[in-house]
């Protein structure tokens, strides 16, 4: 009976850089998404009014207002 598989990959050099550059964008967005939430958690401290953006809205305020206009290299292939 087999448990699992075992998957190696071999990138080659244009593969490698690919995968640089996803992985840079994905600590980005995810320092970016902190960063609002750290912000907003600040000014909750303060003023109970202040709502906590939801999940669902963060990424497409993500690449609307912010992505497509202030970082271009997101979209180099």
């Amino acid at each position: 009976m087999q448990l699992s598989f075992k998957t190696e990959l071999k990138p080659n050099n244009q593969q490698v850089a690919l995968f640089r550059q996803h992985s840079r964008v994905a600590r980005h967005a995810y320092n970016w998404a902190n960063g609002i939430m750290l912000e907003v958690l600040a000014l909750r401290a303060t003023d109970k009014t202040v709502k906590i953006p939801k999940p669902i809205k963060l990424p497409k305020r993500f690449v609307v207002a912010e992505i497509q206009s202030i970082y271009p290299w997101y979209y180099k292939s």
